[in-house]
């Protein structure tokens, strides 16, 4: 018998569920989780014979949604036998990877998928026929290719050896001297240190040394000075020793060329040499890749796939006649992957279902819905996975995340460029991956198609932020100028901007001025609307999953003093219930004690102290959003700059300051190739620039303000066996 949990509302229908080893269980009938929380995971119990364990495995990885489970802590009856295919595939994979060290995978035509055998020594042998033919060939060509590198690099070190002989005055021939009984050393130190030098060599060597230099006059441009110093056998250690305390920098003194004699022009020579031989391997190397190349890759494919299939086996248990297998599987997922295992047993492994009743291990199991806006995932997985007991911030996290980076970047020009790089990011990742080859995973073409998808919503959220905030490249009086955009936008823009009418040389001008205090309440109103939507499902959260009634009134009393103490600003201000600041004044106060009395109730001391915290955060959190309003006026500053120093520079005006006056200011003085130039410089500041900053902002009010009230990620990442194929079919 399984005790489910069973979340509170759920209660009264059922609060014992019983489930049998050889059925699939009922409880699919009952009332749904909601979306909001991670689904819940079943276990999958599959019994077969041992010989039959390579099918399971495949099944597994077809379905593409079962996390094995480890849960038998013995060995297993033929426990040495795999790990002898462990060990010959990770050696396998060690030495196609160190073929792969030397070429660009991304050069390699990847042609049509090879087809792989089943068998478990069909594929060791299939496998070690590639490495035996293509493998050593690609293997000799690249030894051939290290063998000249490093004759090109010993030359380079004798080329650089020589210089350094002549430019001290010395006979080369000294390079090809045999060294018996005395010691070289050729490197440089600082001018300054010359003397100290000279001096521990007389101590050292009683006066038995050889030390040449050059002229300290004719140092290099960091001090440093070239010396050649030779010394016996038996003072040697010592010197060496000194020389280290002084900062000496040998120069390196080729092995196999030192005793040969060798002229600077005999080195040149044999460089060139050299070259064209490593020019032609390079060749030869990538005429091999071309056309066997698809085949290396294919068996590093074959050894990454029988690894995965290897760690599956050893969570078997396996006993001499059969094999059982236990894993995490979504409930729609179970009569799927019943059907695979039958079909590839052959109908002879017994699969069964069992609902699970313990969350506290159950990975966290959820679907990216809706799914345009992908990359969003990453958001919030970077901060954590959610547990089984605790709302999935996904569906947020990409409305607010777009929104707060749209008020920090709104501009119409600047968004629909940005919508216009993630759109050709997002055609070029997909063409990738039609082609099956790989995405960048570091650097900064990973987050460019890897984030293709929500930069066009960035894009687009930006442009509509841009109509409400009027901006045009950088130009925030510009669309004043178009009567249908003015019926539109321009309460909006009365609200962000000052407009004022002053009299200039005896015209009257409307002027456009930025409104920042209105920008700052607008931002704090942002801010207090997510910090009340967190709060909120905290709330939700803990109804739901039935936490204790001090713990659940205690988030009810601290939402109730914030929303109080907004109340209470807006009554003071006379823009909400004139006179009832008294009201709210009480509301705060009351609510005040109701979260330290009952966050104390339900923690005691340290929940008393936490709620304090919690009170002093509602409020660093609020002003915190403060930043949408800096980070905008950076954006406008950024692209306002440009046209700035047109005006100053060329004595154009190409800056509105009034509304009505583009046309006249711009257009009719021929400044529009100026204000376009000017907008362009600005907009690729912006994208370098604003995007980065505007984006880690928009991620840090979404990570610590948002998050804060109610997400702690603290669950077990759901990682079910995936096997995906480019080069391989079987």
């Amino acid at each position: 018998m399984y005790i489910v949990d069973i979340p509170l509302k759920d209660q009264k229908k059922s609060a014992l569920i019983k489930v049998t080893d050889s059925s699939v269980p009922t409880i699919h009938k009952r009332n749904k989780k909601p979306k909001l929380f991670p689904e819940t995971l079943g276990i999958v119990k599959v019994v077969a014979p041992l010989n039959q364990a390579r099918d399971v495995i495949k099944a597994v990885e077809t379905v593409g949604y079962i996390q094995p489970i480890e849960v038998d802590p013995r060995a297993g009856i033929n426990e040495m036998e795999i790990e002898q295919r462990r060990v010959t595939f990770e050696n396998y994979r060690s030495e196609i990877q160190s073929l792969l060290n030397y070429v660009d995978i991304n050069e390699i035509p990847k042609g049509e998928p090879i087809e792989i055998p089943d068998g478990e020594k069909e594929v060791v042998e299939f496998v070690t026929k590639i490495l035996n033919e293509e493998g050593v060939m690609l293997r000799n060509l690249i030894e051939k290719k290290e063998g000249i590198e490093k004759r090109i690099e010993d030359l380079n070190d004798l080329k650089k050896l020589l210089k350094q002989f002549q430019m001290l005055g010395l006979d080369t021939s000294l390079l090809s001297y045999e060294q018996k009984y005395t010691k070289m050393f050729i490197g440089s130190i600082f001018k300054d240190q010359l003397e100290t030098l000279n001096s521990y060599l007389i101590e050292i060597t009683d006066g038995r040394y050889v030390l040449i230099n050059n002229d300290p006059e004719h140092a290099d441009k960091s001090g440093n000075i070239e010396f050649l110093a030779i010394v016996f056998i038996e003072d040697a250690e010592a010197v060496e020793t000194k020389l280290k305390e002084i900062n000496y920098e040998p120069i390196k003194l080729p092995e196999k060329t030192m005793t040969e004699t060798m002229s600077l022009d005999d080195i040149e020579l044999e460089l060139i040499e050299k070259e064209e031989e490593l020019s032609n391997v390079n060749q030869e190397i990538i005429s091999e890749l071309k056309e066997n190349g698809h085949k290396i890759l294919a068996i590093l494919e074959v050894c990454n796939i029988e690894l995965g299939r290897v760690d599956v086996e050893f969570k078997m248990r396996r006993t001499k006649s059969t094999c059982v297998l236990w894993g995490w599987i979504p409930p729609k997922k179970f009569e799927g992957f019943k059907s695979i295992v039958n079909t590839y047993t052959g109908g002879s492994a017994v699969v069964e279902y069992k609902e699970s009743f313990d969350r506290k291990f159950m990975p966290s199991y959820v679907e990216d819905r809706p799914k345009f806006y992908p990359p969003v995932r990453g958001l919030v997985t970077s901060f954590g996975t959610p547990s089984t007991k605790e709302i999935d911030p996904y569906i947020f996290v990409g409305p607010l995340f777009v929104i707060f980076f749209a008020i920090m970047f709104g501009d119409v020009g600047h968004g629909t460029l940005l919508t216009i790089i993630g759109y050709l990011a997002k055609r070029k990742k997909d063409k990738m991956l039609k082609n099956n080859e790989e995405i960048p995973k570091e650097g900064f073409k990973s987050y460019l198609y890897n984030g293709a998808e929500l930069m066009i919503w960035m894009g687009i959220f930006s442009f509509i932020s841009g109509l409400f905030l009027g901006s045009l490249f950088g130009d925030e009086t510009i669309l004043w100028d178009f009567p249908p955009l003015v019926a539109m936008f321009s309460w909006s823009w009365k609200y962000f901007y000052i407009v004022e009418t002053i009299v200039e040389e005896g015209h009257e001008i409307t002027e456009v001025k930025r409104n920042y205090l209105n920008f700052l309440i607008f931002s704090f109103g942002v801010g207090a609307a997510t910090i009340i939507l967190g709060i909120l499902l905290k709330i939700y959260q803990l109804i739901y999953y039935r936490h204790n009634n001090a713990e659940i009134f205690g988030t009810i009393s601290l939402l109730t003093l914030y929303v109080s103490g907004i109340l209470a600003l807006l009554s003071g201000m006379g823009i909400f219930l004139p006179g009832g600041t008294l009201f709210f004044g009480v509301l705060i106060i009351l609510s005040l004690f109701g979260v330290i009395w009952f966050e104390g109730k339900a923690h005691g001391f340290d929940g008393a102290m936490e709620a304090i915290d919690h009170i002093l955060a509602l409020l660093s959190n609020t002003f915190s959003f403060g930043r949408l309003l800096a980070m905008n006026t950076v954006h406008f500053v950024l692209a306002f700059l440009p046209y700035l120093f047109f005006d100053l520079l060329a004595g154009t005006h190409t800056l509105n300051h009034e509304t009505g006056a583009w046309t006249k200011n711009v257009i009719g003085s021929g400044s529009l190739i100026p204000w376009i130039i000017s907008a362009a410089i600005g907009a690729v500041i912006v994208l370098i620039v604003e995007t980065i900053f505007s984006t880690l902002q928009a991620l840090r009010l979404t990570w610590v303000e948002f998050f804060g009230k109610f997400y702690k990620g603290e669950g077990i990442p759901f990682e079910p066996v995936t096997v995906k194929r480019i080069y391989t079919k079987g």
